[in-house]
């Protein structure tokens, strides 16, 4: 299986399959209805100062897709909201990009006005793999350049990872990888 093909069955999977947990958390939740709040809804301030960029709220929708041509309007419809809403956002995974494959599912966002951007790369591409070897300083900066981005995060997926069979299933050291964080990319 193609990393392209995997990319696109997660989105597949969302919307065939049932991925619901069994309990919602939210239905535990009881807010109870203040008729008199002695509050000026004009003197609420909701926004906030997230990693040095100004939202209109404290608010980022990060982790979503990419990789996949699908992606690119997936991407591009929440980049395009995140920019309208003033919150930020950060892309799927972008081993794919970074490697070439549709990268543009990824840079989308640089079309958009969004106040902080945030790029992804995995912990296990940090470390050498069966596949390949790590990813290189300038293989993450290649991921930041990629979008523009205001940071990078490292995320952690070796579950995924290890129920993949072309999954990164190395991960002595993951934590400890050679690359640095980048902040600050943007102007």
């Amino acid at each position: 299986m193609t990393i392209r093909s995997r990319k696109a069955d997660h989105i597949d999977i969302c919307l065939k399959e049932r991925v619901a947990p069994d309990h919602c958390y939210w239905d535990d939740v009881k807010l109870v209805h203040n008729a008199m709040p002695e509050i000026d809804m004009d003197d609420i301030d909701m926004t906030a100062d997230v990693l040095g960029r100004k939202l209109a709220f404290p608010m980022v929708v990060t982790a979503i897709t990419g990789g996949f041509p699908g992606a690119k309007k997936i991407n591009s419809n929440i980049a395009e909201a995140c920019a309208e809403l003033g919150i930020g956002m950060g892309v799927g995974s972008e081993r794919a990009g970074v490697k070439g494959v549709d990268p543009e599912t990824y840079s989308v966002i640089k079309d958009f006005d969004v106040p902080l951007v945030i790029g992804n790369v995995g912990a296990p591409q940090l470390v050498k793999q069966k596949s390949g070897e790590p990813f290189t300083d300038e293989m993450v900066k290649a991921a930041a350049d990629l979008i523009d981005a205001d940071y990078i995060a490292v995320h952690l997926n070796f579950l995924q990872e290890v129920i993949q069979p072309e999954g990164d299933h190395n991960a002595p050291g993951s934590g400890t990888g050679s690359a640095t964080w980048l902040s600050g990319t943007r102007s």
